[in-house]
């Protein structure tokens, strides 16, 4: 795969415990075991603004809007983004994907809510 993020998606942060800008898009994507968030996509297009490990990451899905939380507090806080607007895939396949792109060796591994 080498150094390069695979980009999954991207969707408009709407709010949550990172220091993102809400209403501003942002690209989601994965390498070697961590999600990464970059942007905003109009002004710092590849700049990684948040990395997390994909072991300690969920996502889910509600009125069109997608939640992305760590499973555990990690450094005394836990992370929650909410976003909207979502483009590159379905909400209820990011997980899968940003799993498949960061390590595909954890995908047997993994369990996946639908």
């Amino acid at each position: 795969m080498g150094d390069e993020i695979r980009i999954v998606a991207s969707a408009i942060y709407v709010g949550g415990t990172a220091p993102l800008l809400p209403g501003a898009r942002y690209s989601i994507g994965a390498h070697e075991g961590q999600m990464q968030v970059l942007g905003p996509v109009d002004v710092h297009p590849g700049r990684v603004v948040l990395s997390r490990s994909l072991r300690d990451i969920e996502v889910s899905g509600i009125n069109n809007r997608i939640i992305i939380g760590e499973k555990r507090s990690v450094g005394g806080g836990r992370l929650g983004l909410v976003f909207t607007g979502l483009v590159g895939c379905a909400v209820e396949d990011l997980e899968r994907i940003l799993v498949e792109f960061g390590d595909p060796t954890e995908v047997e591994s993994m369990s996946f809510e639908s």
